[in-house]
């Protein structure tokens, strides 16, 4: 049994699960696990893909011992912890040329077929706010759960989609989509590391949000 633990303290052994959205894991997870592994390999990861409310209740029924996060969350149970600031912008093929080259307003892009996160989302919540604070109600022609095929959408001129600029840079460089110019600018948020603020941490999880914090700090 001393030995049993003793490995674990020093990850020869155990366990790590992770809780994030498909889109947190694509965009920013994924090689913070592979270097992870890399190191630790003895440790067994365990990923589970949920929106970030989801998420949340994972981690305080115990079922996850991390939570990959987009703010706001607004709970006191929770240990928050910033990783990355993003940016949400609206973005469209060439068959929306008549939106590019002037600042368009909300207003201009509520009456625009949209393609949008599930309102389960953290993300399309937020886009919402923003929406509401501007007087309008966004009402999109096309809601999905997965970011990818958002973009897949957008990219074939399905509509106009609202996205995280961090998270569709390849398809912004490539010219595949491009950023509409608005009169307005939604205010950045943070994708955080949650933990249970009253919950000691296993050995791996206090780890991984080392080396986390340590390789963003190196950025």
């Amino acid at each position: 049994a001393e030995d049993k633990l003793n490995r674990m303290r020093t990850l020869q052994s155990g366990g790590l699960m992770i809780g994030a959205s498909d889109t947190l894991c694509q965009f920013f997870l994924l090689p913070y696990l592979e270097k992870f592994h890399t190191e630790y390999p003895e440790v067994q990861l365990q990923v589970t893909n949920r929106t970030t409310p989801d998420t949340v209740e994972l981690l305080k029924v115990g079922k996850v011992d991390i939570a990959l996060v987009n703010l706001p969350v607004d709970d006191s149970a929770l240990c928050v912890r910033d990783v990355l600031q993003v940016h949400d912008v609206f973005v469209a093929s060439e068959r929306f040329a008549h939106l590019k080259g002037r600042p368009v307003t909300m207003a201009e892009l509520s009456r625009e077929p949209l393609v949008l996160l599930e309102q389960a989302s953290n993300s399309r919540k937020y886009l919402d706010d923003f929406a509401s604070v501007c007087g309008i109600t966004l009402h999109p022609e096309i809601e999905l759960g997965a970011r990818s095929l958002l973009v897949d959408l957008a990219a074939i001129g399905f509509g106009v989609a609202g996205v995280t600029e961090e998270f569709v840079r390849k398809e912004l460089d490539s010219g595949r989509l491009k950023k509409l110019k608005t009169s307005f600018e939604i205010p950045a948020r943070s994708v955080d590391m949650c933990l249970l603020s009253d919950v000691p941490q296993s050995a791996a999880a206090e780890r991984f949000t080392d080396f986390v914090k340590d390789s963003l700090s190196k950025l």
